[in-house]
């Protein structure tokens, strides 16, 4: 009897890993850890984030002006290289200061020549005890938000507006990102939550 619980329990934990790794291989989109933020001239920022669902992301990028960002990034399991620039294009205030940016990015998602890109305007109330909060509206294409396991096609063109609402401090950034879908009848909205641990320093 002993033998055959633990055959069963070894076979439930067996079950359970196989799902979490197809949770993880076949899971859906990353946030995109947007900041209301430039870096100084010279500046780089590392950064590793975890997004639901089962994402990781790896971004960096540099200070070119102090108003100019130029950067890189991929995303995991779903691999999707991209490059990515930051641009100021207002500034307000003292403490708090507003700030408005636009932000972009472009790249490709393995085994499909469907660009991923997003352009998105973003707003920053910086504030020296709550950080950087980060408001941002714009477009996104990513064909990894239709992927599907079991039917066809894997992947489309279709493209969606997103809403970012996100807090940065010095080392720990938090995103949410609600996408909205007009082609899908059943599900129009797709939310997704994100944390990443970042670290800046000058290069020079």
């Amino acid at each position: 009897m002993k033998v055959l619980r633990r055959k069963f329990n070894s076979c439930k934990v067996k079950a359970f890993v196989f799902a979490i790794l197809l949770f993880v291989i076949f899971s859906g989109c990353a946030v995109p850890f947007e900041t209301a933020q430039t870096l100084e001239r010279g500046q780089g920022e590392l950064l590793l984030g975890y997004s639901s669902i089962a994402n990781l992301t790896f971004k960096g990028r540099f200070g070119i002006t102090g108003n100019t960002d130029l950067g890189f990034g991929i995303d995991l399991p779903l691999v999707n290289t991209y490059l990515s620039a930051k641009q100021k294009l207002f500034s307000s205030g003292g403490n708090p200061t507003f700030e408005l940016f636009l932000s972009g990015a472009y790249g490709l998602v393995t085994d499909t020549d469907i660009p991923y890109y997003h352009c998105t305007l973003l707003v920053g109330i910086n504030n020296e005890s709550m950080g950087c909060v980060t408001f941002g509206l714009g477009i996104l294409q990513d064909p990894r938000y239709t992927f599907n396991l079991f039917g066809s096609p894997l992947y489309s063109r279709e493209t969606y507006y997103h809403a970012l609402f996100g807090v940065s401090r010095d080392k720990v950034v938090t995103q949410f990102q609600i996408i909205y879908d007009p082609h899908d009848t059943q599900e129009k909205i797709k939310i997704s939550v994100g944390i990443g641990i970042r670290s800046i320093q000058f290069l020079e």
